[in-house]
């Protein structure tokens, strides 16, 4: 398990064969149940259907780490969306008041105010 990358850049990576096979979105969503490193994850136009957005969903029950999650230009409702932004704001939540993850020392986290991005479809 990678334990330095903070942030990471798959933005138009076609990590779901462009819809075709959320494999790609399942796996990154099981490593991210085990990862509480990762800061900043851009998967912005990689074609994750419902499915790929629920597991991502999942995944998010489990991550206390990530703050941002750029999901703009996938094949997600706004509900999803809502729902997955939500999981984010406790992560932010967590980190403001200082209460840090597992695999992290318990000093306070400084990270930068984020938002996610929406593209209603």
């Amino acid at each position: 398990m990678n334990e330095t990358l903070r942030t990471l850049n798959l933005e138009s990576n076609n990590i779901t064969s462009s819809g075709n096979d959320q494999s790609g979105a399942i796996a990154l969503s099981n490593a991210l149940k085990k990862n509480q490193n990762l800061i900043v994850l851009n998967l912005t136009r990689n074609h994750i259907t419902p499915q790929g957005g629920a597991e991502l969903e999942q995944a998010m029950h489990k991550n206390k780490s990530l703050t941002m999650l750029d999901l703009s230009g996938n094949e997600l409702s706004v509900d999803e969306l809502n729902a997955t932004e939500s999981l984010i704001q406790v992560n932010r939540k967590r980190q403001r008041h200082g209460v840090a993850h597992p695999g992290q020392q318990e000093e306070p986290i400084s990270v930068v105010e984020g938002t996610i991005l929406r593209e209603a479809m």
